[in-house]
């Protein structure tokens, strides 16, 4: 029975790391969303400006391992620009 401990803790671990690599892969698909749709759509230069903005902090959050930072920072930019993904 005390050989179950052990192999539980070890789950715990491998699943722990999986929940977080799907975390911060989250925001690496937030971010080609976001360049597809300056690439892809004609906006006016505010809202191509805002988003170009919203990248390079994005950007940013995505280096210091900031995925919910990041996700906000690109959903809110394109909802300002009108953006539709």
């Amino acid at each position: 029975m005390n050989f179950r401990y052990p192999k539980t803790i070890a789950l715990a671990a491998v699943a722990s790391v999986g929940f977080a690599g799907a975390a911060f892969a989250d925001c690496s698909a937030d971010l080609a969303k976001l360049d597809s749709a300056l690439k892809g759509t004609s906006l006016n230069p505010q809202a191509k400006g805002d988003l170009e903005s919203a990248r390079a902090k994005a950007a940013e959050l995505l280096k210091a391992h900031d995925d919910k930072g990041c996700s906000k920072a690109i959903v809110d930019a394109i909802a300002k620009a009108g953006v539709k993904m």
